[in-house]
Formats: C-alpha cells, structure tokens, sequence
C-alpha cells in the first residue's frame, strides 16, 4: 500500500499545511479574517459533491496538479475528491471553536454559577434531539432509492451490489442496497454541511456540567491517543481481502484467533504510537524518548503465548467455533 492509500494520512497533511500557511503567511490579518477565508475555502470544496463531469469542480481544480501524490493504482483520484469533501467543514468547525474559546470558557463559567437546572436541560434537550435528526437523515430510506435497488438487482449493474451479494433472501438484499444509495446520497448531498452536528452535540454533553468535565475514562483517552496508528495498522494486522474478513493467524479457531490477533494489533498500535512520539520529540525538541512503559505489553504477550499452548494441548476443541 502506498502513502495515499492511507486518505487519512494524505487529507490530514493537507489540512495542516493549510492553517500553518495561513496562520503564518497571513499573519497581518486578524484571526477572523482568516477563518472567514478558511470558511469561503471549505465552501468551495464542497461544491459538485457528486462529482458530476459537466459540472464545476473546486476540488478537483485544487487537487489536479496533485494527483500523482493523492492517487495511485488502487486509490482512484475520484475516491480522493470524494474524501477531501466528505469531511470538508470538520476542521473549519475546530478552527472557529478555537478561535472563540475564551468566549466558551465565559460562556461554561457563567451557566455554572447561575446553577440553573432548566437551562442545563434544556441545552442537553437541544442537543440530543439535533444528535438524534442527524440519526435519521442519515438512516432514512425513502420510496426512490427502494425503487432505484430494485432496479439495480433486476440490472446487475450497481456498485453496491457487490457488497449485498452475501444477503440470501431478494426483499433482504433490495433493503440492503436501498440503505447503501440512500447512504451514498446522504454523502454526496447533505455530510459536508451536516458532519459537524453530531460533533457539537457531543462536545456539548460531554462538558454540560462541572460533574462530567470532572470525570474522563483513561482507556479511552489511552487508546484515543493511538487512533492514528488503530486506523493505519487494521490493513496490515486485523484485516483482510480487502477489508473484508479478519486476518487468520489460526486455522480452525476463529475465537481464538480474533483474540490472539487483537491483542497483538492493539500491542503493535501502542508501539508505533510510541515510536512515532519518540521520533516526533527528536524532530521539534531534539530529545528522542520512547514513551510509557513496555511492562504491560510484555505480560499481555506471555499471557497470549499462554493460553495458545493450553488451547493447542489441552483444549483443541474449546475455540474451534
């Protein structure tokens, strides 16, 4: 796989380059007139979301001169303009929240100290009934796309239908390619300006009150940290055919053998997140340090090398289904 295949990595490049250069080669100007020329930026990339050949295409006009980096045999230049405007309003959305922190801040201070219960529900009612319209104008299926998967399966021409061939019953397999169109128009239509919603809401009930601003799950911040390295390393050491079966280390034993593959995908995510920190301490601070401790890793990997021998030799039959 080569560096593009990775979207993640090349779109998160891109917008990191962007805002530097903007921060930097804009400096005389204020901060609002910057985002306010991110915004118009973010605007333009969403135009021709579906990517239509006789329509006007900011995207791929930005992108062409880049297409031997962006694209390659297995990554279509296409399936890029498509993830470059999937999310294209996410980081304009944190760049605006940044700029306006001092104001949340104010904002968090003051709802504190008025202790008013009303008001707290109220925000929390608002956010979760905006979590929950985003839910079902992502989930709703209308009467044209059923009639537009019917017609598909009678045709045989339908780019989901490759990923519904495992549904064995028809009225099965035309909801299920119903719900990829409806799914695939919500993302050409409605995602780049609806993507931010379910992050507001989030981000809103997550610090509602100083009780849940407290409280935080070390695990999830843990394995928060590594993400990077969870989504890079799942096509090398948890994946398969193309994303679409599980690596298989034991044969006979799919259990065990998602067991045993976990923990050493989860193990290997850890390392490269470390080894990426060290390397990114010796870049910015000149000080190379592997961060965290490799103890628990080492018990995690005896404790697997364990329980296979016990499986092998005393219980070959436990994990075999």
């Amino acid at each position: 796989r080569q560096w593009c295949d990775y979207y993640f990595s090349p779109l998160v490049t891109f917008w990191s380059l962007f805002f530097y250069s903007l921060h930097t080669l804009g400096s005389q100007y204020t901060p609002r007139a910057r985002i306010a020329f991110a915004a118009v930026v973010c605007c333009l990339l969403s135009l021709n979301s579906s990517r239509t050949p006789d329509q006007f295409s900011f995207a791929k006009l930005v992108f062409e001169p880049f297409r031997f980096v962006v694209s390659s045999r297995s990554t279509s230049f296409d399936t890029w303009l498509f993830r470059s405007q999937l999310d294209c309003f996410s980081p304009l959305l944190g760049a605006v929240l940044a700029l306006n922190t001092h104001r949340i801040q104010a904002l968090v201070a003051h709802l504190d100290s008025r202790h008013d219960s009303f008001v707290t529900l109220s925000i929390a009612a608002a956010a979760g009934g905006a979590a929950i319209a985003w839910m079902l104008l992502v989930s709703h299926v209308d009467t044209a796309a059923t009639s537009l998967a019917a017609q598909c399966i009678v045709d045989e021409q339908c780019s989901q239908l490759k990923k519904c061939a495992a549904v064995a019953t028809a009225t099965d397999k035309i909801a299920c390619v119903a719900t990829r169109l409806a799914q695939e128009e919500y993302n050409y239509k409605f995602h780049a300006l609806f993507c931010v919603v379910p992050v507001l809401s989030f981000v809103t009930l997550r610090n509602l009150t100083p009780w849940l601003r407290e409280r935080a799950s070390r695990i999830m911040a843990f394995w928060g940290q590594r993400s990077l390295e969870i989504y890079l390393l799942q096509y090398h050491i948890w994946l398969s055919n193309n994303a679409g079966t599980i690596l298989e280390v034991i044969p006979g034993a799919p259990l065990l053998n998602a067991c045993v593959l976990l923990l050493g995908f989860l193990a290997a995510a850890d390392l490269a997140h470390r080894c990426t920190s060290g390397l990114a301490g010796l870049l910015l601070a000149r000080k190379f340090e592997l961060p965290g401790s490799s103890r628990a890793w080492t018990c995690i990997v005896v404790v697997t090398y364990f329980t296979l021998v016990v499986q092998t030799f005393f219980f070959p039959r436990v994990f075999a289904t």
